[in-house]
């Protein structure tokens, strides 16, 4: 699933990031994912716009299920 640059930008400045910080992030995100949410790497043992590994990826992953079961 691609996400629109733009938008994670304006999310970022809204949160107070400066815009070359926010810049430098979505410069990581293109690096590891290409703007892609659910793209996989390192054999599928990371995933998602930062690549997350290991403990963190299944710490997120678990939090994503926590957070958003059954939920229509």
């Amino acid at each position: 699933m691609k996400v629109s640059q733009k938008e994670i930008y304006d999310y970022l400045i809204s949160k107070g990031l400066s815009r070359n910080h926010a810049l430098g992030m979505l410069a990581n995100i293109k690096a590891e994912s290409s703007f892609n949410a659910g793209a996989e790497g390192d054999g599928g043992k990371s995933f998602g716009l930062f690549q997350h590994y290991n403990e963190r990826r299944d710490n997120l992953l678990k939090f994503i299920e926590e957070k958003y079961e059954n939920k229509d």
